[in-house]
């Protein structure tokens, strides 16, 4: 049933799953043995219940070729077609490093590096658990975060735009696990102490907050939350004022209408500030694109509206107007 879910929900989770196959060989590794079964067989008969979640996937991409001429990629002229370029072999370096910092990015740095450190004693064959089937489990589960490292996120640096920390979570999910079930069976004395700050940081990482410049996963933390009760806000503080949606840019999630935002009847886009020229522009520092052009903003039109609730900040410019 799991493996249904998950291949009814994203291409990503029908990697997952995929993961979670090699997971099931890893941890039940020992029937081959125990059963004498050829190693084949054994793959074959581990592989039943994914059949009903790969039949699914397989009937998906089948579906989504036939009705639009593609499946995984997108195509270049599609909105998020950019997205999938190949990026130079020097970019994939940068990249590489950028997956390392999502990793322990936002809270997880104590998280991961619990998971290092048994990793590590994993690789120098010590003892990790109390008892054989404990250090079965350990294994199992380590062999599952590489899986998912190598599957579901390393070859995403080769892409422009797939590297944003959602795309990940899959792998964020294993590592906590692991952290956590390691440190329980584990005989460290101070375990409910370091597992405990463990948490504290976790938590801390929804109040993380980067300068200007550096672009934030703000749709993997809480820190997030202010921005709904701002937009409201905003859109009321317009309305009162009669600024038209047509007189305002901006981006991302602020430009869609209340159609799509709000479930509301109203269809009508605000305008897109990389491209149209308007009167008013909409800036809210949760929409990282819209970042680098703050201070041009700042120095070229009159704010006309401003708030900031925890982290996240919305501002309402107006076009200053030159006197002759």
């Amino acid at each position: 049933m799991a493996v249904i879910v998950l291949s009814l929900f994203s291409m990503r989770a029908m990697m997952g799953a995929f993961c979670l196959y090699l997971f099931s060989l890893s941890f039940n590794r020992n029937d081959v043995i125990l059963l004498k079964e050829n190693v084949i067989a054994y793959a074959f008969r581990k592989m039943m219940p994914f059949v009903p979640g790969g039949i699914i996937a397989i009937s998906f991409f089948i579906a989504h070729y036939y009705y639009t001429g593609w499946a995984g990629h997108p195509p270049v002229d599609s909105p998020w077609g950019h997205a999938f370029n190949i990026v130079p072999h020097k970019r994939k370096i940068v990249h590489f490093f950028i997956l390392l910092w999502r990793i322990v990015d936002l809270g997880k740095i104590l998280t991961v590096a619990i998971f290092v450190f048994f990793f590590c004693r994993w690789i120098f064959k010590k003892n990790v658990a109390t008892n054989n089937q404990e250090e079965i489990t350990v294994q199992s589960l380590f062999f599952l975060a590489i899986a998912l490292f190598f599957i579901t996120a390393l070859p995403l640096i080769v892409y422009e735009g797939l590297i944003g920390h959602r795309y990940f979570m899959p792998l964020y999910t294993v590592i906590a696990i692991v952290a956590v079930y390691c440190l329980l069976i584990s005989n460290i004395k101070q375990k409910f102490t370091i597992g405990v700050m463990a948490i504290l940081v976790q938590l801390s990482g929804h109040f993380w907050n980067y300068p200007q410049q550096i672009s934030q996963g703000w749709d993997s933390t809480l820190g997030h939350l202010p921005f709904y009760s701002l937009r409201k806000d905003f859109k009321n503080f317009m309305d009162e004022n009669k600024i038209s949606k047509t007189e305002v840019a901006t981006s991302s999630h602020l430009i869609e209408s209340d159609y799509y935002f709000d479930l509301g009847k109203d269809t009508l886009r605000y305008r897109d500030f990389t491209t149209d020229t308007t009167n008013y522009v909409w800036y809210c520092n949760a929409m990282n694109a819209m970042n680098k052009a703050l201070d041009y903003y700042k120095n070229n039109f009159d704010i006309v509206k401003q708030e900031k609730i925890w982290n996240v900040e919305m501002i309402l410019f107006k076009r200053r107007t030159i006197t002759p």
